[in-house]
């Protein structure tokens, strides 16, 4: 039971593309699984609309012509007539059957406006009172059109013993699936129900879907591992050499000249940690969700500005971070364009490093 859809091409084609499927099937599973077999195994899409009694013409961009492959449906199958109708592979396609008006009631009904998001139940409720049939006997399905204030809501409804013959043909001669649409004179065709068929080949497709997806999970996580080793090394060879260049530094400051201003510079130099290293240490002192704009070392006074959703948690964060000190908010908080984030302006004093002391 759904609302009338568009026209489907016969042949459509993928609309996204493979990173984006990879990345459905890593967060959705089943969803992703599903747009994986679509990718590798797309559905084929055929057309039936009923021209007469029985008689079906396969459509092409959803116009029929006398040109076409036609069939017949009689002693419960569809029979080609033609050679054009004998070379249509029906094996594993989307069978859609436009039946004729004449195999439908049309009742009509009134909703609100605000009840649009609850028709298929309300006209699931009113099966029994407007058609012949029972919820359990009768396949419908309905087309809403908004007027003003109300919805004017037309039901395409049929007996399932009525419908059943064409989807079960459908099915001997291979169709993976069967939407039935009810055709209309004054109107698109109404989709009343779709029936997998073969429910078991789509089966076995969505589980070599799900183990090709764990494979390529495998090989992710394996990739990811190996980056993780990979930068860990490059990290401690980055740290290696800048407690190698201090050092050098400081064996430097230890034999040149000592004049007031060259003492102070070197003084500085030795005491207070390398730039570098104050940006790192930074870096894992902040949480996650706070990003810097701006960042000033003077001396040993360090003034940082930046953006976070607990600002206020900030300032204790970095005094309990070696080697800062007196932390402070040197500005107030003010809100910033992201949604509950505040922008920040803290200062602190960098202390001298223990171990470089003389």
């Amino acid at each position: 039971m759904s609302s009338s859809p568009t026209p489907r091409d016969r042949d459509a084609t993928l609309t996204r593309s493979w990173a984006a499927k990879l990345a459905e099937a890593f967060g959705q599973p089943a969803e992703g699984a599903m747009a994986l077999v679509a990718a590798w195994r797309p559905r084929r899409r055929m057309r039936l609309v009923e021209q007469g009694d029985d008689v079906f013409l396969l459509c092409h961009d959803g116009a029929a012509s006398a040109a076409q492959a036609r069939f017949r449906f009689g002693a419960g199958g569809f029979v080609a007539e033609g050679r054009a109708a004998s070379a249509v592979r029906w094996k594993g396609a989307e069978v859609e059957l436009v039946l004729s008006e004449r195999r439908f009631l049309f009742p009509r009904l009134q909703a609100p406006r605000k009840a649009t998001a609850f028709l298929d139940a309300i006209v699931r409720s009113q099966i029994d009172r407007l058609t012949p049939w029972t919820q359990a006997h009768a396949e419908a399905g309905f087309s809403a059109e908004l007027s003003g204030e109300e919805t004017s809501v037309t039901v395409a409804a049929a007996a399932k013993t009525a419908l059943a013959p064409y989807v079960e043909a459908a099915r001997a001669l291979g169709a993976d699936a069967v939407v039935v649409f009810a055709s209309r004179s004054d109107g698109a065709p109404i989709r009343v129900c779709v029936r997998a068929v073969n429910r078991e080949a789509r089966v076995r497709r969505y589980r070599q879907a799900m183990f090709g997806a764990l494979v390529v999970s495998i090989v992710f996580g394996l990739g990811a591992a190996a980056l993780e080793i990979w930068l860990a090394g490059q990290r401690q060879a980055a740290e290696a050499e800048i407690a190698h260049r201090v050092a050098e530094m400081q064996a430097n400051a230890g034999g040149a000249a000592q004049d007031p201003q060259t003492e102070a510079a070197l003084r500085n130099k030795r005491d207070v940690p390398a730039d570098v290293v104050i940006l790192e240490v930074l870096s894992r002192a902040l949480p996650d969700d706070a990003y810097l704009t701006q960042l000033r070392i003077s001396g040993t006074r360090l003034e940082i500005d930046g953006v976070s959703r607990s600002a206020s948690s900030l300032v204790a964060l970095i005094e309990q971070t070696a080697p800062f000190q007196r932390a402070q908010f040197s500005a107030p908080t003010t809100p910033a364009p992201a949604d509950g984030a505040e922008q920040f302006h803290i200062a602190a004093d960098i202390a001298a490093a223990p171990a470089s002391r003389p």
